[in-house]
This record gives C-alpha cells, sequence and structure tokens, in this order.
C-alpha cells in the first residue's frame, strides 16, 4: 500500500471498478491505478474530484487529503476507523480527569524535550563551528527535562520557553540567504519554514489516520485542548516527531537536495513564499523515503498510548440514564 501524490493542475480523478482513473490533457493514456495498492491519496493542486469517488476511496480505507498550498489549510477524509468504542470511552474519561491529562501531558512535553535536545547533539557533532549557539540551546533544554508541573498551563509556559530556545539554535543550521530567522506560518515567510510546514501537515495526518485505526478520537488531546476544527490528539503525537523532521529538512537543504531556485517569491500576496513544482516533486520523493519510517513510529505511539490508557482506566463507565 502507497501513497499516490496528484501535483497535475486540472487533472480529472474518479473511480472505475476497483480502480483509480487519472486523466489530464497532456496524459495520451489516463493512469488507472488498483484501489487496493493505495493507502492515501494527496493532492496538492486543483482538479476535479467528486464527493461520490471520495467515499468511495473512504469505504476502501483510502485517506484522502486535500491541500491548499496558498491558504496553507487542508481537508481531510479518512477511511478508517476502529470498531470498538471502549477504546474512545476510555480515552473521553481521561481528558475528563485533569490528573489524567496532566500526567499525559508531562510525559508528552519531556518526550519531546527530549528528541529536541538528542537533534542538536546531533547537529553539534556534525557543524562543529556552530557548537557554542547550540549548546547553548540543547543546554537549555537539558535543564528542564525533568521538571515537573502542577498545571497544563505552567508546562506549556515551559515547552514554549524551550521552544523559543531550541529554534534558535536551530535556524544557525541554514544558510543566511534561506532568511530562517524564526519559526512563523500561515503564511510561512521563507523556504525553510514552507517546508517545515507542510512536512508537519503531511505528518499530521498520518497521526490522524494511526490514531484513528488505533481506536482513538483525533480531536481530543490531552496537552492540546479539544478545538473546533482540530485533531487535538494528533497534534499531540505529532510533538513527539518534530525534531525528527526538523534534522531530516536540515539534511535537505544541507545536502543540498532542495535548492533555493525551486522556491518562488511575491512580494504582494497571501503566499510569500512557495515551494515550485520542480521542488515539490523532489520534496514529495524524499518525504516518502523517510515516511515509511515514521508512519511505523506513530503506529507504535498510537497502541502504546491505547495500552496506557487501558492500565489507567481498566473498567470502563458508562451510566446510560446520564446519556438519554
Amino acid at each position: 500500500m502507497k501513497t499516490l501524490y496528484i501535483d497535475r493542475r486540472e487533472a480529472e480523478l474518479h473511480v472505475d471498478r476497483q480502480r483509480l482513473v487519472v486523466n489530464k490533457g497532456d496524459l495520451h493514456i489516463p493512469l488507472s491505478i488498483p484501489l487496493k495498492q493505495i493507502s492515501r491519496l494527496i493532492v496538492n493542486t486543483s482538479v476535479t474530484l467528486s464527493v461520490r469517488d471520495i467515499a468511495l476511496l473512504a469505504e476502501h480505507g483510502i485517506t484522502t487529503l486535500i491541500i491548499n498550498a496558498r491558504k496553507g489549510n487542508f481537508a481531510l477524509v479518512s477511511g478508517d476507523y476502529h470498531k470498538d468504542a471502549s477504546h474512545r470511552l476510555r480515552q473521553y474519561q481521561a481528558v475528563c480527569s485533569a490528573q489524567l491529562s496532566l500526567n499525559f501531558s508531562q510525559e508528552l512535553v519531556r518526550a519531546k524535550l527530549s528528541t529536541q535536545y538528542g537533534a542538536l547533539q546531533q547537529a553539534i557533532t556534525q557543524r562543529l563551528d556552530l557548537r557554542l549557539p547550540l549548546l547553548k540551546a540543547s543546554d537549555f533544554l537539558h535543564d528542564r527535562l525533568e521538571v515537573t508541573c502542577d498545571s497544563i498551563e505552567s508546562l506549556r509556559g515551559i515547552e514554549g520557553a524551550c521552544a523559543a530556545s531550541y529554534f534558535a539554535g536551530y535556524r544557525q543550521l541554514f544558510a543566511p540567504a534561506l532568511a530562517f530567522n524564526e519559526r512563523n506560518r500561515r503564511p510561512p515567510q521563507d523556504p525553510v519554514n514552507v517546508v517545515l510546514s507542510l512536512s508537519y501537515t503531511l505528518l499530521h495526518v498520518d497521526a490522524v489516520r494511526s490514531l484513528t485505526v488505533a481506536g482513538f478520537d483525533p480531536a481530543l488531546g490531552f496537552y492540546h485542548a479539544p478545538y473546533h476544527g482540530r485533531e487535538s490528539l494528533a497534534c499531540d503525537v505529532v510533538e513527539l516527531m518534530r525534531a525528527h523532521v526538523d534534522v531530516w529538512v536540515w539534511r535537505l537543504f544541507a545536502e543540498g537536495i532542495l535548492r533555493q531556485e525551486y522556491f518562488s517569491y511575491e512580494s504582494q500576496g497571501d503566499r510569500p513564499c512557495l515551494l515550485g513544482k520542480q521542488g515539490r516533486e523532489v520534496f514529495y520523493i524524499e518525504y516518502e523515503k523517510k515516511a515509511c519510517l515514521w508512519r511505523r513510529q506513530l503506529r507504535r505511539i498510537a497502541y502504546l498510548w491505547r495500552q496506557r490508557l487501558s492500565r489507567a482506566i481498566p473498567n470502563v463507565e458508562v451510566h446510560h440514564d446520564e446519556l438519554c
């Protein structure tokens, strides 16, 4: 099962007899891919795809992601749902427990800081010329790895300070011409932020899928509070993976796999920096090389969290009179 990326503007897609057919004017013969060979469909441009066909893809367990590059948002339809509701009931009870939510959140933040610390230590071994700023950032994180908090709000404060310190060191790894001076988004202002945002979006989609398959409700997070239109639990999981993505993005630029000429700049408009078609082709090929490993890690995290919830809440209580 593989990911299918559609980056041909005005392509027409439809499902026909257990196959996805992709038709484009400059194709002499339409592409025809068996549905059983597709696990996720990612559309990054303007295409024709009917609601009926999206529903058929979902019925076959295929996740469809539609990315609006100019607006920086996306739409997701997942085809995988776990049929045992008891896992979600445990999740609901845990989210409603301030202490359980805090316990999960503290472990999550500690794990995130640990991976960020490891990423900076890895960078130090390869960029001895940047040893001072990288050590400053990594020492800041190391001193806070075992910090305990009595509320999620104070935990967010510590995590935010660590994120600022981490990116102060991380941005030193990139050439000044890339103008990566800070982490920004909606819209990203420079090539590095463009690639980071796109990578995080794709990882978020895989997190939603892994959590759904494991029986979770991706909308109900522990560290990220429930918010309209956001898969907060997926945001929680992605926090554990961000540093791995950060290192990978750094290497893409450091090794010249992604180059500055792949990006276009606009002095006016809602997207100051865009990754061009040639750059997107390079990016997606490289992303899939790493995504297989990251998806396995996401599945492992989802099932480990499910086991933890089962131990924390062994008996699910449902009061039917309160639901009616």
